[in-house]
């Protein structure tokens, strides 16, 4: 089975989204699913938070794919986008 995970911009302050993305790829690796990408938020809205998202689910076996944000609302993918994925 195959997980399509898109990160938002809205981890919780404090959070380290890099260890939330590989516990849910691990979670769900547990439920089953062997096949995951990730969809990582906009650079430009979260800093280096997407960085280090793309490098954990690289470790965590992910692919990943870049979207196209909206201009604007940058925090979101374009319809087209989302709809490609």
């Amino acid at each position: 089975m195959r997980a399509l995970i898109a990160i938002g911009t809205e981890d919780s302050t404090g959070t380290d989204s890099g260890q939330n993305i590989a516990e849910m790829i691990e979670n769900l690796r547990g439920q089953g699913f062997t096949e995951f990408t990730v969809v990582p938020p906009n650079p430009q809205v979260v800093g280096t938070r997407a960085q280090q998202i793309i490098d954990a689910a690289t470790t965590a076996g992910a692919d990943i794919v870049n979207g196209v944000f909206d201009s604007a609302n940058p925090s979101i993918l374009t319809a087209e986008s989302a709809r490609s994925l």
